[in-house]
């Protein structure tokens, strides 16, 4: 587990990455997030992930859906939920249910 100037230097790289790269690694962000909070739970660096992590999550999801990217709103999504500390959040649910709903399934293949 990274000390505090240490998981600061990791977000702050994460979050100066396109926004691509971004989405790639919001699971790993998410993992770190959870950890870093329960371990330093009065570090102020713990406090600010819990105020802006949900949000840049949420954002980059509705973003990506917003410009047709699912992949990336998937990934973005999953980081959501991820989070420990992350309030519930109806209408992303509701939107990621949405997109999932009208995905194209892959067909089966048929014996001969």
């Amino acid at each position: 587990m990274p000390g505090p100037e240490e998981a600061r230097r990791i977000l702050e790289r994460w979050r100066s990455r396109p926004p691509d790269a971004r989405a790639h690694s919001a699971t790993d962000i998410a993992q770190l997030a959870n950890r870093f909070v329960q371990a330093y739970p009065d570090d102020p660096l713990a406090a600010e992930m819990r105020e802006r992590l949900p949000e840049a999550f949420k954002r980059g999801a509705e973003a990506a859906w917003d410009n047709a990217r699912p992949l990336l709103a998937a990934l973005y999504y999953r980081a959501y939920r991820q989070l420990t500390f992350a309030p519930p959040d109806p209408e992303l649910e509701r939107r990621a249910a949405e997109i999932r709903s009208a995905a194209p399934r892959p067909r089966r293949r048929r014996s001969p």
